[in-house]
This record gives structure tokens, C-alpha cells and sequence, in this order.
């Protein structure tokens, strides 16, 4: 299989979307996050980062682990990791180059980027709730003639023990 310039632009869209949604909360935050994404870059620095570090850029670090999960031929995978490699020095760059200004205003998109998605999170549960309330009304809806006839015929078979009881008398 050929290696294209379209799969070259997709691996790197990939990576964009992992790194752009890498959790940025403060400013002090950046400094974090580009040393955990060159400890990617540069994993035998002798530096050992924290769990909680690593925790930030585990997204893209496991695409770095697992290329056969996005690679169709495994004759690509050095292609793919290098994409993800460049586009990982890219963000450190972005990061280096952030004044102020722009690392507040990066650290805004972030929290929209968040409020977003706890919103459609917010919104997919309603609508699971909503069809699955609508399933239960459905299912007692189509039920319903059956329980009926089981009710009907319940009284038939009491009112019939009642007259037993009242002729007795």
C-alpha cells in the first residue's frame, strides 16, 4: 500500500485532536505539559515523570504504543510514529511560543472545549434516559392487553371461588 499524502494529513489530524485536548487548567500548567510531551519525544533523558504528569499526555502517548491500531500496513508504522513525533515537537514549540495573553486565551478555548463536552455528556444521558422511559411506556403500552386478560380472567376465577362460598351458606 502507498503511503499518501490524504493518510499523512489524517495521522496528523489524529495527533492534532489528542494534543489539542491535552488538560490545560493554568498557566503554571503549561510548563507540565511540555515536559511530559518531550519526555515522549526524548524517553531516555534519565528524567522519570510522575504518574500524574504522564496522566495528562497518556492520549497521545498511547498512539505512540499502539500504531497497529491506527496503521493498516504494518510496513507504515515508523511513517506513522515519525507524524506523530512532528506534530508532538510542534505543540512543544506552540507551547514555547505562548505569551501571556495567549496562554490565557488558550486556557479559555480549553475550558470551553470542557464545558462543551459535559454538555453533549449532559445532553446524550438525557436522551438515553428519555428513549429508555419512552421504551418502558412502549413495552407496558404493548403489555398491556395481555396483563388485562390475566386481570379479567384472575376475577373471573375469585368471583367464581365467592360463589362457591356463598351458596355453602
Amino acid at each position: 500500500m502507498v503511503f499518501s499524502s490524504k493518510l499523512e494529513a489524517d495521522y496528523a489530524e489524529l495527533a492534532n485532536h489528542y494534543l489539542d485536548r491535552i488538560p490545560i487548567d493554568n498557566v503554571e500548567c503549561f510548563a507540565v505539559v511540555r515536559k511530559a510531551l518531550s519526555s515522549i519525544i526524548h524517553p531516555n533523558d534519565g528524567y522519570q515523570l510522575s504518574i500524574e504528569l504522564m496522566d495528562r499526555v497518556k492520549g497521545i502517548k498511547e498512539i505512540m504504543d499502539q500504531p497497529n491500531l491506527y496503521v493498516e500496513d504494518p510496513c507504515h508504522d515508523e511513517i506513522f510514529k515519525g507524524i506523530i513525533l512532528a506534530r508532538i515537537a510542534a505543540k512543544i514549540t506552540e507551547i514555547d511560543t505562548l505569551d501571556s495573553k495567549n496562554k490565557e486565551i488558550y486556557i479559555e478555548d480549553q475550558r470551553q472545549i470542557k464545558e462543551k463536552i459535559l454538555q453533549d455528556a449532559a445532553t446524550i444521558a438525557t436522551r438515553r434516559r428519555i428513549k429508555a422511559e419512552g421504551n418502558a411506556v412502549a413495552q407496558t403500552i404493548a403489555i398491556s392487553p395481555v396483563i388485562r386478560t390475566q386481570t379479567q380472567s384472575r376475577w373471573r376465577i375469585f368471583s367464581r371461588i365467592g360463589d362457591m362460598f356463598a351458596y355453602k351458606n
